[in-house]
């Protein structure tokens, strides 16, 4: 599978696009288009994987119609199909099922696939889908000040700072040191040298607390998952603006949908889904 099959599956097949959302946003998918996200995983890392992953992959158009699903403006809606047509498709599915093997493959030959491979340090890269869907629920705006909690290997960062555009800004704080520093070169490949403005500034340091000295911030997102007993979403009220958006995914729970109200207090929007993340890790990990 490539890049923009993996985009496609990502915006047209319903099992990656939550029931709370009708679609993924156009401008996300295309920023996801502009961001190679094989060159932000890093080589000498494998791990378990199907081998016929692309076989699948190559053939996913075929079962999503067989399902009997289509896409239609962008939202999903049934569609009646033949008997025929979707007992061959659950035969072919059937068929990959029971061909299918796991071999040990270097996460860059499967940076493609709708997964969360491995990157080291007890950290893995979000899948794309989900990727989609934060950018969507953030409902990004070109010109956006965004802070992300938990830079990774920079590959979601990316994608936000596309879609932001180059008035916008990232800020991204991540706690492991090298990290943070594969990031820095990850992103500065992507990008390039742009008029002198970084795109995306990559912070080493604890983001739990967010990150107080760059605020305000329009949008404010964690990549890792919080504690709910212990997380205190009123800590971000003063980092952002008036009407800014909080998204935030517990290790094992929902993604919560939270703004700032016109009293300057936070507000629940919603609760999506149900998630899990690598939990959010207090303190500044050090060399």
């Amino acid at each position: 599978m490539n890049l923009q099959q993996m985009v496609q599956l990502v915006g047209r097949d319903p099992r990656y696009i939550p029931d709370y959302i009708t679609h993924h946003d156009p401008r996300v998918l295309a920023a996801m288009m502009r961001v190679d996200r094989k060159e932000f995983l890093p080589e000498g890392i494998s791990e378990e994987a199907y081998v016929v992953d692309d076989f699948l992959m190559e053939n996913v158009d075929f079962l999503f119609r067989g399902a009997g699903w289509e896409l239609i403006d962008g939202n999903r809606q049934q569609k009646p199909y033949t008997s025929e047509e979707i007992e061959t498709a659950m035969g072919l599915g059937l068929m990959i099922s029971t061909l299918k093997t796991t071999a040990q493959v270097p996460v860059r030959e499967i940076a493609y696939h709708l997964r969360t491979p491995s990157i080291g340090y007890n950290q893995t890269c979000s899948d794309p889908s989900m990727v989609a869907t934060m950018c969507t629920l953030l409902e990004l705006q070109p010109g956006n000040k965004v802070l992300e909690i938990g830079t990774g290997c920079g590959y979601h960062a990316a994608v936000t700072a596309e879609v932001v555009g180059p008035e916008g800004t990232v800020y991204s704080v991540e706690r492991i040191p090298q990290l943070a520093e594969f990031a820095r070169g990850n992103l500065r490949r992507h990008f390039g040298e742009d008029h002198g403005k970084e795109r995306v500034v990559v912070i080493h340091g604890d983001g739990s607390c967010g990150l107080p000295d760059k605020t305000l911030f329009d949008r404010i997102y964690f990549t890792a998952g919080v504690d709910p007993q212990r997380f205190d979403a009123q800590v971000f009220c003063k980092q952002l603006r008036s009407e800014g958006i909080l998204l935030f995914p517990e290790a094992e729970g929902s993604l919560i949908i939270m703004y700032k109200n016109s009293v300057d207090a936070m507000e629940e929007y919603g609760r999506r889904g149900r998630v899990r993340f690598v939990p959010l890790m207090e303190g500044r990990a050090e060399l």
